[in-house]
């Protein structure tokens, strides 16, 4: 058949074949003509661009994908059964779900098309300025049938994307930005005055750390930057007690600086280091601009090539185990020149404030204890009678010691209260110190209260001393003589008669 077309409609042919005819015999042959309204799809492509799990937000700039649609005729179809007006399409962060040119469709039938990813030119082992390139193809299966049963209007029944783009009409694409990343470790090192301490005394114990960009950064650098968790706590079950936070990826090239912080330990037998410990990152690009990470600095310290991965900080912890203070305390007569120690007098307290140093601190003053000697029973403190021989003269001391004190502190002293009827020297036990204390106002580890019983006597030298009492004593004797003196006078001149008066011995002058 020549021409049976209709307008507005495709028409197909179909018969029985060639036939032979033979003298006398009626041949016959049958054809067969379809005509169908055409009908139309127009496909679509997702573009996702990811680091890991973690959508890329802004895609890097200038950057677009490019997209092909083939179709592949099934059994008893030909390239001719469909019409594709554009087969490209392009995705980009404006909008990322290209489309397609309208595909028509001539008959009824299940189509099959795939879409693939064009890669850029210059492109080496799917990969370019730190993209990777996506292989794999979107299949899209298209049923064509017709609207009503022998209208001959044709419609899209179905279509069916692999993989698509969750619930949408569309095909999904994604590709992997290949950001250079570091992920930094965190290790606690746990010690006290004798170096790292057993494992028995991790037991429980717990430290978190937070990992933060610089302050030091510009918007534009923190921008470049994509944070994993910034916590990671390292406790007794961390191997080798140590915790890797996760990969920090980088999106330019460029210096990158970030703290790890250990955050204040409510675990009071532990002095923390919260001290920011400090990690910068250099990175690179390639002459394909791809990037890496080239350098690390840890503190000062530079790390390249393969020790990169796994380094990171180290903080030191130290903890405190208790420490004892021991003083001693000397009574000493009221013999200036030869003195010698006496018993602890009967029912005597002393009363002592305890302070502890620690190095760049403020000292701080920790208790207040009443000592007696002996201690009373449950005493937060011991008392021990000793001898001891200096220049060949015999001292009774009496050393206390305070216990369960906290190790942070590196030192501890006492400073005793006023004590009424003593002179107080604070020092070593020596001939001069138990008289002048060597202008200390305090006594250390191992170092010595002295009280001296102040002589109940005036002063010979020193102030007034007693020649100015003398004077004031004849002085007041003089003056009561004086007015002894005046007052008999007095008598004397006024008494009547005496002729020693005004003339006539008027008395009343």
């Amino acid at each position: 058949e020549k021409d049976a077309s209709e307008e507005g409609y495709t028409w197909t042919v179909t018969g029985t074949g060639p036939v032979k005819v033979n003298r006398g015999e009626t041949a016959e042959s049958t054809v067969t003509n379809s005509y169908f309204k055409d009908t139309e799809y127009t496909p679509k492509v997702t573009k996702a661009l990811k680091v890991g799990d973690e959508d890329v937000n802004p895609w890097p700039a200038g950057v677009s994908f490019d997209f092909y649609l083939n179709f592949e005729p099934g059994e008893g179809q030909s390239k001719t059964d469909v019409v594709m007006a554009n087969r490209e399409a392009v995705a980009t962060e404006q909008n990322k779900t290209g489309e397609f040119g309208t595909i028509e469709f001539k008959k009824p039938g299940t189509y099959v098309f795939t879409i693939e990813e064009v890669e850029p030119a210059g492109t080496q082992n799917h990969k370019k300025n730190g993209i990777i390139y996506s292989t794999d193809k979107v299949t899209l299966t298209v049923e064509v049938g017709e609207k009503l049963i022998g209208s001959g209007v044709l419609e899209v029944k179905s279509k069916t994307y692999s993989p698509a783009n969750g619930q949408a009409e569309e095909g999904l694409i994604t590709n992997n930005m290949d950001y250079p990343s570091y992920a930094p470790s965190v290790t606690k090192v746990l010690k006290d005055d004798n170096g790292p301490v057993p494992e028995a005394d991790w037991a429980g114990k717990s430290f978190t750390f937070d990992l933060a960009m610089s302050e030091s950064m510009s918007a534009e650098q923190k921008a470049n930057v994509i944070m994993p968790g910034t916590e990671k706590t390292v406790n007794d079950q961390s191997e080798g007690h140590k915790e890797t936070f996760g990969n920090i990826a980088f999106k330019a090239a460029g210096t990158y600086d970030f703290t790890i912080t250990e955050r204040p330990s409510e675990d009071t037998t532990v002095r923390c280091d919260t001290t920011p410990k400090n990690i910068s990152v250099q990175v690179d690009a390639d002459g394909d601009g791809n990037l890496s990470v080239t350098k690390v600095t840890v503190d000062g310290t530079e790390v390249t090539g393969e020790t990169i991965v796994g380094s990171g900080v180290t903080v030191e912890n130290t903890l405190i185990r208790e420490k004892e203070f021991k003083f001693k305390k000397v009574w000493l007569d009221d013999n200036t020149d030869s003195a010698a120690s006496v018993d602890w007098p009967q029912g005597q307290v002393i009363t002592v404030d305890l302070y502890g140093k620690e190095t760049g601190k403020t000292d701080t003053r920790i208790d207040e204890y009443a000592l007696t000697n002996p201690a009373p029973a449950g005493a937060a403190y011991t008392v021990e009678l000793k001898t001891e021989t200096i220049n060949g003269k015999t001292y009774k001391s009496y050393e206390f010691t305070i216990p369960h004190l906290d190790a942070k502190y590196d030192s501890f002293y006492v400073i005793e209260q006023e004590l009424p009827g003593y002179f107080t020297v604070y020092g070593a036990l020596q001939e001069s110190a138990l008289v002048t204390g060597q202008g200390r106002d305090r006594a250390g580890e191992g170092e010595y209260i002295i009280n001296r019983v102040v002589k109940v006597s005036l002063p010979e030298t020193g102030g007034p001393g007693t020649s100015m009492i003398y004077l004031l004593g004849i002085a007041l004797i003089v003056l009561a003589g004086g007015g002894y003196i005046l007052r008999n006078r007095r008598l004397l001149v006024t008494r009547p008669g005496s002729g020693h008066g005004r003339k006539g011995g008027d008395p009343m002058g």
